[in-house]
């Protein structure tokens, strides 16, 4: 099935790519892509408790957060490393939280939050080495598709192909196609795989970077859900509670709370949202510049937004805009 998250890409090759035919020369070549493979999980396979496991090795890491002496390291839709960095010399890695479908987290009073493919997971770290699911907030997240047979699409998984295509073949030449439900993309042109500081010495909300979708101010814990960001209320840290959502802008990637402001990246810019009243943000401004994907990192009156080429972002920029926020409305 052919799922939102490739939209991107569709849209600026389909008015780039022109087809060649050969009408009398024999030719063929070689042509290296990513191949794309949809993943279908059930419900059943996707609400199994999580597994607290001894220690591995990162293989595939995501995500850094860092929490009280902690650093909790995403291994990308597997689970979590949670690592003692009480001496940062010497870091003791501490447990595996075995989470299938995990990319984004946020912590808050030793309640860590963790999507699960289309679900919203609390679980209790208090002891690192023996985290506890508290709650499961079930069909947050919006799966790519949907199969009545297989499940849900929650997400592809890429290998490498060399493809060999006679210049007859009417995808010669092409960056991109479909082999039924598997799409393979040229290999020179890459997909990301899918980061609040708060009382006493002690933060009680851990502190994220700039990739995160996942952000808490106060009692709300923020998640990107699609195009939406959706406000949960955590003032009971065990029990999320949907508060709201609203609508930022298509392909909105990243979450960077800062002091009472929310900045979100996007495939067009960056948004500025004041968080005055929590439950309900409201938008500032836009600072928009060419399309491309966009991390985002503030301090003081400044923002730091990078642009990537190479991703489904669309666009070919590869720079840093560092941009004055010192007027919030006028950036």
């Amino acid at each position: 099935m052919k799922s939102r998250w490739l939209t991107g890409i569709l849209f600026i090759l389909v008015g780039t790519i022109s087809f060649t035919s050969c009408l009398k020369d024999k030719c063929d070549s070689t042509q290296t892509f990513v191949q794309y493979t949809p993943v279908y999980k059930t419900v059943d396979e996707i609400r199994q408790d999580i597994q607290i496991l001894a220690p591995r090795n990162l293989e595939n890491p995501g995500k850094i957060y860092y929490y009280q002496n902690y650093l909790i390291v995403n291994e990308i839709r597997e689970g979590l490393h949670i690592i003692d960095n009480t001496d940062p010399t010497n870091p003791v890695n501490l447990s595996f939280v075995k989470i299938p479908g995990n990319v984004d987290i946020a912590v808050k009073d030793n309640m860590l939050y963790a999507d699960n493919y289309i679900d919203l997971l609390t679980i209790d770290i208090s002891d690192p080495t023996h985290p506890v699911l508290q709650h499961r907030t079930e069909d947050v997240f919006s799966s790519l598709s949907q199969s009545q047979d297989l499940g849900h699409l929650v997400y592809y998984e890429q290998t490498e192909e060399t493809v060999e295509v006679d210049c007859s073949d009417p995808r010669w030449g092409s960056q991109w196609f479909w082999d039924d439900d598997i799409f393979l993309l040229d290999a020179s042109m890459s997909m990301p795989n899918a980061v609040s500081v708060g009382g006493s010495n002690v933060p009680s909300v851990g502190v994220a970077g700039s990739m995160a979708r996942f952000a808490i101010y106060n009692n709300f814990l923020y998640t990107i859900d699609d195009n939406n960001v959706d406000v949960y209320d955590i003032s009971e840290v065990t029990l999320p509670s949907l508060d709201g959502s609203f609508s930022v802008d298509w392909n909105i990637e990243t979450l960077y709370p800062y002091e009472d402001k929310m900045f979100i990246g996007s495939s067009s810019g960056m948004f500025i949202y004041d968080l005055a009243n929590a439950s309900s943000p409201t938008q500032i401004t836009q600072f928009q510049h060419a399309r491309s994907c966009d991390p985002v990192f503030v301090k003081d009156d400044y923002a730091y937004v990078t642009l990537r080429s190479g991703t489904p972002c669309q666009g070919f920029t590869n720079q840093l805009d560092i941009v004055d926020i010192s007027d919030l409305s006028n950036p």
